[in-house]
């Protein structure tokens, strides 16, 4: 296996590191905090490449399109008229990594969003993803980057999800990818980005 390299134009890509899956309503992941010092330690390695990635709700089911209307029908606790909006905000700590910040409506990073734009005006060719959920958004956020020709790195002590299994499951699926995607840990980002 080749081992992990991580260029300096690298960005950093922190997915929904926010309070809303923190909170005891439905979407909750309960290892969320343990995420917190790698991620802090992604977005101090990557000044000013770092972007969080912001879910963001709808005001109301009606609001939305397709599929989205029936997922909201399920989780009305989740609509913009039921919740408090500072649920929204990224837990305390990551307070920095909104200088670079965009608000997504779906679980993928690039849907609906000038995330393409402004890779490329940093020149990106490679994107770690952190964050939650690692079955859900994240796993949308990766398949996309890919398909837009972006090489991933997955620090695998900077991904959760509130299923375990689903969890386990998509990084079994990142390592099915090893051309595409490379699994590896926060430490050894460091390392690489330091030598």
């Amino acid at each position: 296996m080749t081992p992990p390299w991580v260029p300096p134009d690298s960005v950093h890509l922190c997915v929904d590191m926010q309070r809303l899956f923190a909170a005891p309503l439905g979407w909750r992941v309960a290892t969320i905090e343990q995420l917190l010092p790698p991620i802090v330690t992604l977005g101090r390695l990557l000044p000013g490449r770092s972007i969080a990635l912001r879910f963001a709700v709808p005001p109301t089911a009606e609001t939305t399109r397709g599929g989205w209307r029936h997922y909201y029908a399920s989780w009305p606790q989740f609509l913009g008229q039921n919740l408090d909006p500072a649920l929204l905000d990224l837990l305390p700590g990551l307070e920095f990594l909104t200088d670079i910040m965009i608000d997504k409506m779906s679980f993928g990073g690039f849907e609906g969003t000038d995330l393409v734009p402004r890779l490329k005006r940093l020149r990106a060719t490679t994107l770690i993803i952190s964050g939650v959920e690692t079955d859900i958004c994240v796993l949308s956020t990766v398949m996309s980057a890919i398909d837009k020709g972006y090489r991933v790195v997955i620090p695998t002590d900077a991904v959760a999800s509130g299923d375990e299994a689903g969890h386990a499951a998509a990084l079994k699926i990142f390592s099915r990818l090893p051309e595409l995607v490379q699994l590896t840990t926060t430490a050894r980002i460091a390392a690489d980005l330091a030598s």
